[in-house]
């Protein structure tokens, strides 16, 4: 009788800690919702609505259902990954032209300044030669009246211009500023759009093979955040990143094995993947240029990579340490 009070004791125990964690994880989900940087209603209402929804949605489902909305979680911020990256870009392309036309705007004031106000005293110089050769006439005093109105009209005009170029200066340091937290913001959006490590883990295990992986090493990453900066070293990462998934084949699975280790599933066989390592370690490897105090710096990048094969009946966790092995000498 005792057994069976402390097994439904136990049960009751394990129902409320289950229900107390599907709580937590709703809430995680709405907190993601509530807490969503606001870029336009068409792209964040949206997503804040799925978040929502999937939050009410797990609050009262069963531990299978709360496994399998893991897949429909990463898919909602994915697509809003997606979306907000090719806003962001958006509004780095117009702030860009935005830029290029205040320049352009003040150059053309800069010039014109200089060429009306050579015309507008030569003018003035003629109007008191002729004033002086009226002298001791009426008119000497209505046209010497009349070029000194002038020039008090056009020196207020120049004080005003010059104020107008120095809010546009003030305006294009502004956006310059603005492009340059942009660039930031899209390095670091590059390597959010990599697999994680546990991504390319899970991607593996249910992956029954055959397949060809890519070990790329960047060798002095983190020599970069020594020498610049953090965030001059996410700029980097993010140049390196988006070229080797430029140079793999099609249907390639990218993702981010450790700090500086990229590891690379690859739909074709090791010998092809021989010839893709080549390419890796020679054409990634060398300058990339990013931005830095508002400077251009040229950080050195030294690549090296390595091909591994899968090899039948092989457990997942011990390919996952020959993939761990396999970087070591990088």
């Amino acid at each position: 009788m005792i057994s069976i009070q402390e097994s439904i004791a136990e049960l009751e125990r394990e129902h409320r800690e289950r229900q107390l964690l599907a709580e937590c994880y709703s809430a995680a989900i709405q907190n993601a919702a509530d807490y969503a940087v606001q870029l336009e209603p068409a792209i964040t209402d949206p997503y804040r609505k799925e978040l929502s929804d999937l939050a009410q949605q797990v609050s009262s489902s069963g531990i299978r259902e709360v496994e399998e909305s893991r897949a429909g979680l990463r898919a909602i911020f994915r697509s809003y990954r997606d979306s907000a990256a090719k806003y962001l870009n958006h509004l780095h392309s117009q702030l860009a032209d935005t830029v290029k036309a205040f320049q352009g705007l003040v150059e053309s004031l800069a010039e014109a300044e200089g060429d009306h106000e050579k015309q507008l005293h030569a003018a003035l110089s003629v109007l008191r030669e002729v004033s002086r050769s009226l002298k001791g006439t009426p008119a000497e005093k209505m046209i010497d009246g009349a070029a000194n109105n002038i020039e008090r009209s056009f020196q207020q005009l120049q004080k005003q211009h010059q104020i107008t170029i120095a809010q546009y200066v003030a305006e294009t340091r502004l956006l310059h500023n603005r492009i340059d937290q942009l660039e930031q913001a899209a390095a670091v959006e590059n390597l959010t759009n990599m697999f994680s490590r546990a991504e390319l883990e899970e991607r593996l295990s249910a992956d029954s093979g055959p397949f060809t992986l890519l070990l790329a090493k960047a060798g002095n990453l983190r020599a970069c955040e020594k020498k610049y900066s953090t965030e001059v070293r996410a700029q980097v990462a993010s140049a390196f990143a988006q070229r080797l998934r430029n140079g793999l084949p099609p249907d390639s699975v990218t993702g981010r094995w450790a700090d500086d280790q990229f590891l690379s599933v690859l739909p074709i066989s090791p010998a092809e993947a021989q010839a893709t390592a080549k390419w890796a370690s020679n054409y990634l490897s060398g300058s990339y240029v990013c931005r830095y105090a508002g400077k251009s710096a040229v950080p050195q990048l030294t690549v090296t990579a390595a091909v591994l094969a899968s090899v039948p009946g092989e457990q997942v966790p011990a390919l996952f340490n020959r993939i761990d092995q396999g970087f070591q000498p990088l």
